[in-house]
């Protein structure tokens, strides 16, 4: 018979909510670029790369903590399309900009941070 011990101790876990992160504290300037940001995917087509050229100059302006993590989620949302070699190239120097002012540590492992190999994927597959 297979003990429910693994299961107990997941299900306590879950209803303890200790596997919640807490979502980021989005100050008074990066909480409108992050809303928008949510509603992407549902911009049409024809608007979308021109929206998200704005919110690339917009993410590059700020100099606030937050602005790695949004133009992290910005990088990862531009490539679901075809919105033109302009728009992944703002979003590219976004990105570029950002971890120079906010250079990310790497991984637990060593490996580089996240932000860093999503703009190397950009190099790759992007040029």
């Amino acid at each position: 018979m297979r003990s429910l011990a693994p299961v107990a101790a997941f299900l306590l876990v879950a209803m303890c909510g200790v596997a919640q992160p807490k979502p980021p504290d989005w100050t008074a300037s990066e909480k409108p670029i992050y809303d928008q940001l949510r509603t992407l995917r549902k911009v049409p087509d024809d608007q979308r790369g021109e929206v998200t050229r704005k919110l690339a100059l917009e993410i590059r302006a700020l100099t606030s903590p937050g602005q790695l993590r949004l133009a992290s989620a910005l990088a990862s949302l531009a490539t679901e399309g075809d919105f033109g070699k302009q728009t992944l190239q703002e979003v590219a120097t976004t990105l570029a900009s950002a971890i120079e002012r906010n250079p990310p540590l790497p991984d637990k492992s060593g490996s580089p941070a996240a932000p860093y190999q999503e703009l190397a994927e950009y190099v790759r597959y992007e040029h």
